[in-house]
């Protein structure tokens, strides 16, 4: 990840494993620990389903 990123590893070691997750079509990630009324500023996006048209990706 050091390599990858160019982040120092002092960081990196203090962070969370790095996941990647490749997604079925319709798939999507539920809302997690950090997000909710505790930290308003990350919506629980499975609540707030809406298309993103602005995305360069199939979504």
């Amino acid at each position: 990840v050091t390599r990858l990123t160019r982040l120092p590893s002092s960081l990196v070691d203090l962070s969370e494993p790095l996941q990647v997750v490749r997604y079925e079509q319709g798939g999507h990630y539920h809302a997690h620990h950090d997000s909710g009324p505790v930290y308003p500023e990350t919506a629980c996006t499975h609540t707030r389903l809406a298309a993103n048209t602005t995305s360069p990706f199939q979504t």
